[in-house]
C-alpha cells in the first residue's frame, strides 16, 4: 500500500473512531498493556465529558485518534499511546502532571508534560505565550523525542479537521504546521509524515485555482508518462532479475507542496528532476552495491550524478543510493529497513527495536544530530524564549545541519576520502551558531562491478 492509499485509508477509519477500533489495532501489545490503554481511555472520557470539537464530535475523538495515528503509521509503545489519550487532560481539564504520575507512572507524565502548553495566564501576550510553549516542546526532545512524535501525529489529526474551522484560523494553522511542525516532522526524520501534512495544508494557504493548477500539472504528468514509467520499472526488473537479485520496485511521484514551491518559482518542467521515483527494495547492503554498479553501466547520468548516502548517511538518519536515470526520474536503491527509516526516521524504531527503541532514539539523536546538538547549545545559551523562538525557526530549516557527522567534502561519496565530523558548536559574538569541524581520512568504499 503505497502513502495516498496508507492516508485514505486512514482518513476512513477516523471518521468512525472507537476505543475498540483502536484496541483492535494495538495487536502488538500485550493483554496487560491493553487493560492499561483501556484505563487511559476511560479517564480521558470522563475527564472530556461534555467537550466538543468544531466539528461537533465529542472531544475524546482526538485523543483516540492521534493514538489510531501512532499505532497505524508507527506502532508506537503503550507509554506513547497512553500519553497521546491523556495529551490534553491537563491543558483542557483540572487535572495535573501528579495526578497523571500517579495513575499512570512517571513515563507517561514527563511524555504528557512535554506537550502540555503554559497556562495562558503566566504571559502578557500571545507572543510571548507562542514562544514560551515552543520552547517547551523543543526541548522535551531533549528529555524524550516520543513527546514530539505525539505532537507531529496530534498535527496531523488537527489539520484533517481544519474544515471546520473559520477561514481564517484555517490559514493560520495551516501556516503553523508549514513553519514548524513540517520542518520539525523532517528533523526527526518522519518524510512521510511531513509530506501528508504539508500536502493538506497547501489547499488551505494557496488559492482555488493556484491548487488546482498544482493538481492538473501533476495529473497532466502522470497521464502523458505512466505508459513509459511502468515501462522503465519492467525494464530495470528484468535486468535485476538476469542478475538473480531479489528485488521488489515501487512508484512513488512528487508531493504537491513540493511542485507548489517549485512550480512559484518557474513552470520549467526540467526542473522536476524527481517527479518520479523508482524505489528499488533489496535484501541488503550488498544487493544495493550490486544494483549500483549494473544501473551505472546502462545509464551513464546516474553514475554521473549518483549520491551514496549508505556510506554518508543525511541528517535525519536516510540511507540510499539515490541519482537520476532520465530527465524527470530518479531511482533510490536501499533494503527495506533503510527504506523504513528514510520514511519513518526514528518513529521507525518501535518496529525496527521494539522495546527498545526509546533508548534508540535518544542515543541516535544524542550521537549524530546536529540539530539536537544546535538545540541543546541553545537552550543554554537563550534565556528570553522570543529569543529562542528566532534561533529555533532558524535552526530548524537551516540547510547546513542537513549532513550529519558524515557530510562529505567531496560532491562524490564513492570518491571522498575526506569526511566531515562536527566537534564542537557553539554561539559567535553576532549570536551566530558556529560548527567546528575535524577531517577524517577514510579509505573509499570499493563496488565491484
Amino acid at each position: 500500500m503505497n502513502e495516498s492509499s496508507k492516508l485514505i485509508t486512514l482518513i476512513e477509519n477516523l471518521s468512525i473512531i472507537s476505543i475498540e477500533k483502536l484496541i483492535n489495532i494495538l495487536n502488538y501489545l500485550n493483554k496487560e498493556e491493553k487493560l492499561q490503554v483501556e484505563k487511559a481511555y476511560e479517564f480521558a472520557s470522563l475527564k472530556h465529558q461534555n467537550q466538543y470539537r468544531k466539528s461537533g464530535d465529542p472531544y475524546i475523538t482526538h485523543p483516540l485518534s492521534v493514538a489510531y495515528i501512532l499505532s497505524y503509521f508507527y506502532k508506537a509503545d503503550k507509554d506513547t499511546i497512553i500519553a497521546s489519550l491523556l495529551h490534553d487532560v491537563v491543558e483542557d481539564t483540572k487535572t495535573s502532571i501528579l495526578d497523571i504520575e500517579r495513575m499512570f507512572g512517571k513515563e507517561v507524565s514527563i511524555l504528557v508534560d512535554g506537550i502540555t502548553k503554559f497556562d495562558s495566564k503566566k504571559f502578557k501576550d500571545k507572543t510571548e505565550k507562542v514562544a514560551a510553549n515552543q520552547r517547551k516542546l523543543m526541548t522535551s526532545i531533549l528529555k524524550d523525542p516520543r513527546s514530539s512524535i505525539i505532537k507531529v501525529c496530534d498535527n496531523l489529526h488537527n489539520i484533517l479537521t481544519l474544515q471546520y474551522h473559520k477561514p481564517e484560523k484555517r490559514i493560520e494553522n495551516a501556516m503553523e504546521s508549514l513553519e514548524y511542525y513540517v520542518p520539525l516532522a523532517k528533523r526527526l526524520g518522519m518524510n512521510t509524515m511531513a509530506t501528508m501534512i504539508s500536502d493538506l495544508a497547501l489547499k488551505y494557504i494557496s488559492t482555488n485555482s493556484h491548487y488546482k493548477e498544482v493538481q492538473t500539472f501533476f495529473s497532466e504528468f502522470i497521464l502523458n508518462n505512466y505508459n513509459h514509467i511502468i515501462e522503465l520499472k519492467r525494464d530495470i526488473q528484468a535486468i535485476l532479475n538476469t542478475k538473480n537479485i531479489e528485488e521488489k520496485i515501487e512508484i512513488e511521484y512528487k508531493d504537491l507542496y513540493s511542485m507548489h514551491e517549485q512550480l512559484s518559482k518557474s513552470d520549467n518542467l526540467n526542473q522536476f528532476r524527481d517527479m518520479v521515483q523508482l524505489k528499488i527494495i533489496v535484501k541488503n547492503e550488498e544487493d544495493c552495491a550490486k544494483v549500483y554498479a549494473i544501473l551505472s553501466k546502462i545509464y551513464p547520468i546516474f553514475h554521473e550524478h549518483f549520491r551514496d548516502y549508505i556510506k554518508c548517511p543525511k541528517a535525519e538518519l536516510y540511507k540510499s543510493i539515490d541519482g537520476p536515470i532520465e530527465q524527470n526520474t530518479m531511482v533510490q536503491i536501499r533494503t527495506k529497513e533503510m527504506d523504513k527509516v528514510a520514511k519513518d526516521g526514528i518513529a521507525s524504531y518501535w518496529n525496527i527495536y521494539g522495546k527498545n527503541a526509546k533508548t534508540q532514539m535518544i542515543e541516535v539523536l544524542k550521537n549524530k544530530s546536529n540539530f539536537y546538538a544546535a538545540l541543546m547549545s541553545m537552550n543554554n545559551y537563550y534565556k528570553e524564549n522570543i529569543d529562542f523562538l528566532y534561533a529555533i525557526h532558524t535552526i530548524v530549516n537551516e540547510e547546513s545541519l542537513d549532513t550529519i557527522l558524515y557530510g562529505t567534502i567531496e560532491e562524490n561519496p564513492f570518491y571522498s576520502s575526506m569526511i566531515r565530523k562536527i566537534i564542537d558548536m557553539y554561539f559567535d559574538d553576532n549570536l551566530k551558531l558556529v560548527a567546528k569541524y575535524s577531517l577524517e581520512i577514510k579509505s573509499p568504499p570499493v563496488y565491484k562491478k
